[in-house]
């Protein structure tokens, strides 16, 4: 009997890994780069529930701020043969003219941009469902030191020549976590660098992903060494970054699907 019960334990063990696993190669699937000269960082992209075509990419409002040029880069993937990818750039206006194309929170540093839609082109994406609201941050009972993952592109790495992101973990580092209102951001604890900002911060539940926001910054000490002929400064950082709660992604994403129009 002991037996059984611990081959149904390690049966059940295993079932759970898989969708764990699934769920995050769900959200990886939609998480790419966003390359320009002066800002590159992490995006993924989304779409409203009742709407799968009409995909919106969303990331760090900082990031689009910092182009000085009218397009960037999404690097996506293309599957081929014998389970290979391959790179593929695709260019995105941010600009028409003088007037960005993405839309801002009205306070929040968070920016989504509504991709076009190409017949030629297929963007994998999520729907909004996969963000978690406040009542969800409650049922699914998270706070301080909970583990949760993030995927990202630190120092501009890719995980290979097809441009998958980089995969790593963390822990909730502060509390409270609601009411979001107040609380609109959180502390997480792992080391953020360039190019992770906009990075989903998730966990799986039930095997599928549920975004609890976006990477916007790291957290460092600033040490001033003098010498006699000299004068330094040493960033130390502390291995904390600041996660905004992915309700302020929904608003953002519906007041950029109003801004578009029906059917647009």
């Amino acid at each position: 009997m002991k037996r059984y019960w611990l081959a149904m334990l390690m049966a059940a063990g295993l079932a759970q890994s898989v969708r764990a696993a699934d769920g995050a190669t769900a959200l990886m699937e939609c998480t790419f780069k966003l390359f320009a000269r002066e800002s590159t960082a992490t995006c993924f992209l989304l779409h409203p529930d009742e709407s799968p075509t009409n995909i919106f990419l969303v990331t760090a409002s900082h990031v689009f701020t910092k182009m000085t040029n009218d397009e960037a880069l999404l690097v996506l993937r293309v599957a081929g043969t014998n389970d290979s990818f391959s790179r593929k750039d695709y260019p995105l206006k941010v600009k028409v003219g003088r007037q960005p194309a993405w839309v801002k929170h009205p306070h929040e540093d968070i920016a989504v941009l509504k991709l076009p839609a190409d017949p030629k082109q297929k963007f994998p994406s999520l729907p909004l469902s996969c963000l978690a609201d406040e009542q969800q941050v409650k049922k699914l009972d998270l706070h301080i030191c909970s583990a949760v993952s993030i995927f990202g592109y630190p120092t501009r790495f890719e995980a290979n020549n097809a441009g998958f992101p980089i995969g790593r973990h963390g822990s909730i580092a502060s509390h409270p976590l609601t009411p979001v209102s107040i609380n609109k951001t959180f502390l997480v604890d792992f080391t953020t660098f360039e190019g992770d900002s906009g990075g989903p911060v998730f966990i799986i539940e039930r095997g599928q992903p549920v975004v609890l926001g976006i990477v916007l910054a790291q957290f460092r000490h600033d040490e001033r060494v003098k010498t006699l002929y000299a004068e330094n400064i040493i960033h130390h950082p502390l291995n904390i970054s600041k996660v905004i709660h992915a309700a302020y992604i929904r608003e953002t994403v519906l007041a950029a699907a109003k801004a578009a129009g029906p059917g647009k």
